[in-house]
C-alpha cells in the first residue's frame, strides 16, 4: 500500500473514532418538554467539574449564551449550592470506601508474598493504619531492660 493511502486510511480511522461535537452552536437550541431540566442538571455538573461555557455548551450542545442563561437561573444557582456543598461529604465517603479496599490489598500482599521485608512492611503498614505506633528502638531498649530486672528480681 502506498503511503498516501495508508495515510487516507488512518485519517478516515482517526475521523470515525473522534467524538463528534456539534460546531454550529450560535443558534439557541429550542428544548422539548422536560428536556430542559435535564440539560440544566448536565451543565451544572459540568461547570462543578471545572468547564468553561463554551466547552459545556460544545458537549451539552447548546450555545454558550443558552449556557450561560441557564446557569443564571434560580434554580441552577440552588443545585450548584447544593452540589458545591456536598462535594467534600461524597469525596470522603469515597476514600473511606476505598481505604477499605486498600488495606485488603496490603493484607492480600502480606499473606501472598514470599519476601520477609515486603511482608515486613505490609504488616507494618497495616498496624500503621490501625492506629498502633511504631515502636522506636529507645522504647525498645528500655522495655527490654524493664524485662531483665523484672526477671532477676524474680529469681532472687
Amino acid at each position: 500500500m502506498k503511503p498516501e493511502a495508508r495515510k487516507q486510511v488512518l485519517e478516515d480511522q482517526r475521523k470515525r473514532v473522534r467524538r463528534k461535537y456539534k460546531t454550529n452552536l450560535k443558534k439557541r437550541k429550542k428544548f422539548i418538554t422536560g428536556e430542559e431540566d435535564y440539560v440544566k442538571e448536565m451543565i451544572v455538573v459540568l461547570k462543578i467539574a471545572g468547564y468553561s461555557n463554551s466547552q459545556i455548551g460544545s458537549i451539552v450542545g447548546v450555545s454558550r449564551g443558552q449556557v450561560k442563561l441557564l446557569l443564571s437561573k434560580p434554580d441552577a444557582q440552588e443545585l450548584l449550592l447544593v452540589l458545591r456543598e456536598k462535594l467534600p461529604e461524597a469525596a470522603l465517603a469515597l476514600l473511606q470506601s476505598y481505604s477499605i479496599e486498600a488495606v485488603q490489598s496490603i493484607v492480600g500482599v502480606m499473606r501472598s508474598s514470599t519476601d520477609d521485608t515486603v511482608i515486613l512492611k505490609a504488616a507494618s503498614e497495616v498496624l500503621d493504619r490501625a492506629g498502633l505506633p511504631k515502636m522506636s528502638k529507645s522504647e525498645a531498649n528500655i522495655h527490654k531492660t524493664q524485662e531483665y530486672k523484672t526477671t532477676l528480681s524474680d529469681e532472687l
